[in-house]
């Protein structure tokens, strides 16, 4: 059984990423489904809702860097019309567009939609809001680069009058009918910031000294583990179901050794790690080396490797604060 925040999550993670929500409740030899899946399906319906309940950029006019003309204005994306759609002209994959907000607002929630009639497009983008002055990336758990039909974000939560959508790439020009912003309240499952609350099934590296390694599993942020070459193996010393890794790179002035690519394998041999469960890039590490998740679809495994197949320094070891699998 699914609790509501468990319900919560798989939603964001699915219908957030653009993709469909799969349920799969059991039903008893009546055909019916436990009471209390019915209850928590019923019950994280409305959680969603009241999270996302008040659009905060609601007939806000942005500015944006870039508009085709007067047909595909930058307001297009607030004004509830699907389809209405801001674009840029043709050649331009790469565009700003800024939100100002009548006073400062809590946000931790974002909703952004491409117009898909037209194809989705959107390779990357980065968000961001303004704090006295200067422009700062939200601390986000997950990757921005697709958008498609509808993307879900949540972040640390930012309090600010101003904030802005930079797309970074495209396949061809933006065509984006929808962004909206919203105060979801305090809930646990927005961000893990501190290494201290990191969770992680007990683990070993293998080939990596215990000493050094202790200090990416001693939920301690100011120690860093720095290993020589571009990959890891982790030993899970027995067989487990696993869903998400996650990284911490080193939190140091200097921010040695940050991943900036990786590729994900698992398998039950430490000889044939060969079944690869998620292959990305950290998005904005360089500037916001925070917390890093990646989730994948439930897999069994005893070892897991990491690979930076692209680091932000050529030549760094891998610098690793804090690492755990669950």
């Amino acid at each position: 059984m699914k609790t509501v925040e468990q319900l919560t999550d798989l939603y964001y993670r699915s219908v957030g990423h653009n993709a469909t929500l799969l349920l799969n409740f059991p039903v008893d030899r009546d055909g019916l489904i436990h009471p209390t899946d019915s209850t928590n399906a019923v019950n994280f319906h409305q959680n969603v809702q009241k999270q996302l309940a008040h659009n905060l950029l609601a007939g806000v006019s942005p500015k944006a860097s870039d508009e085709r003309d007067a047909a595909f204005p930058a307001k297009a994306v607030t004004d509830g019309d699907y389809n209405t759609y801001w674009a840029t002209n043709d050649g331009v994959t790469s565009a700003t567009i800024e939100f100002d907000l009548p006073q400062p607002e809590k946000i931790n929630r974002m909703m952004l939609q491409e117009y898909i009639p037209l194809g989705q497009r959107v390779k990357s983008f980065v968000v961001e809001y303004n704090q006295e002055g200067e422009w700062l990336p939200v601390k986000l758990n997950e990757e921005t680069t697709t958008i498609g039909y509808k993307r879900l974000l949540r972040f640390e939560t930012i309090t600010s009058d101003k904030i802005r959508i930079r797309f970074t790439d495209s396949r061809a020009c933006l065509c984006i009918n929808n962004i909206e912003a919203f105060y979801a309240g305090e809930t646990s499952d927005i961000y893990t910031a501190k290494a201290e609350e990191l969770k992680s099934y007990l683990f070993t590296l293998s080939e990596v000294d215990a000493e050094e390694a202790q200090k990416c599993m001693d939920k301690n942020d100011r120690t860093t583990c720095f290993v020589n070459g571009n990959t890891i193996l982790i030993d899970l010393g027995e067989e487990r179901t696993i869903t998400s890794f996650h990284y911490l790179p080193d939190q140091s002035e200097y921010n040695k050794g940050v991943i900036a690519a990786y590729e994900i394998s698992v398998g039950m041999d430490s000889n044939a790690i060969n079944q690869v469960v998620a292959k990305d890039e950290f998005s904005n590490i360089k500037n916001n080396p925070i917390l890093q998740s990646v989730y994948f679809t439930p897999v069994k495994a005893r070892y897991v490797q990491l690979k930076a197949t692209r680091m932000i320094q050529n030549g760094e070891p891998m610098g690793l604060a804090e690492i755990g699998i669950q």
